[in-house]
């Protein structure tokens, strides 16, 4: 009876070994499987474009002109990055953001701004109206981000002065939209 005993035992720990093993090795697998880290889903080579609208002084709204790019992140501390922007046209400006959740805010910064339009008045420059015009802007930008899969959506605010006339800018519904390459 003992050999019995002793054979029934065995099998016994021999399923709660597997079992156990068995197990172990499902949630490690799952670990490592399901739950990529935001660092790793976040972080690389992106490419972007902002579209939107600016007010120019007081009553004048413009399209701008698309802009393209390259957008590079990079992990710095625990849940900050860096932020490089290569425009196409080659400039260069970057920012720090912090993530939380899906959400990526980004810390304010400093950019000029190039907008090209037509004037219908010659209140705003002073030339001739209807003419052409290129002006550049010292800018402040804010905004907030959403993580989508290989995507984020930013919704940026634009604030700032024209370099040499002293007009104000304004945007508030500017969207910049990256997707991971």
């Amino acid at each position: 009876m003992s050999g019995i005993f002793n054979y029934k035992s065995i099998s016994i720990h021999m399923s709660r070994f597997q079992f156990i093993t068995a197990n172990l090795v499902l949630i490690t697998l799952l670990g490592f499987t399901s739950c990529q880290s935001p660092i790793h889903t976040l972080t690389g080579e992106y490419s972007y474009k902002i579209s939107g609208q600016v007010n120019i002084g007081n009553t004048s709204t413009y399209v701008l002109n698309d802009e393209i790019g390259s957008l590079n992140i990079i992990h710095k501390t625990d849940s900050i990055y860096i932020l490089t922007f290569n425009t196409l046209n080659g400039g260069v400006y970057h920012t720090e953001a912090t993530l939380n959740g899906k959400e990526l805010t980004l810390d304010e910064f400093q950019r000029i701004l190039s907008v090209t339009y037509t004037e219908n008045s010659d209140t705003f420059i002073g030339n001739t109206a209807g003419s052409l015009y290129t002006d550049n802007f010292s800018i402040t930008v804010r905004g907030n981000g959403i993580l989508y899969d290989q995507t984020i959506i930013f919704d940026l605010q634009y604030s700032g002065k024209q370099l040499d006339k002293q007009q104000s800018l304004r945007g508030n519904n500017i969207t910049l939209i990256a997707k991971k390459n």
